[in-house]
């Protein structure tokens, strides 16, 4: 068994070279034009079930940095829309809902960090 431990210790990484005392979370940042002047807003998701002053301790530092953020132009992941899929499908909404929410979906512009 020891040595079993060993071995582990040998594969596991204890913490990034320079990272040390770093905690990662994901998060998905939105960013959205809301007005013809240019002027953005903002909406950050954490993860569900952190403790409440962890969340608002994350939300706000994202917030922080979004005049920083460099978006690129991205596509849809296959696994995102097709999970996006299954939750229109199993929503409770109308059918002319459904398909506009679907419509809206694949029309979006997505751009990535």
């Amino acid at each position: 068994m020891n040595e079993q431990k060993i071995l582990t210790d040998r594969i596991l990484l204890k913490s990034i070279p320079g990272d040390e005392g770093t905690e990662h979370y994901p998060v998905a940042i939105l960013e959205s034009q809301i007005d013809s002047n240019g002027n953005m807003a903002y909406g950050v998701t954490v993860p569900e079930g952190m403790d409440k002053s962890n969340m608002k301790e994350i939300s706000s530092r994202v917030y922080e940095t979004t005049s920083e953020l460099d978006w690129k132009e991205g596509e849809i992941n296959d696994l995102v829309r097709q999970e996006f899929a299954k939750l229109v499908v199993e929503s409770d909404s109308s059918d002319r809902v459904k398909k506009m929410v679907s419509e809206l979906f694949e029309k979006q512009k997505l751009q990535t960090l």
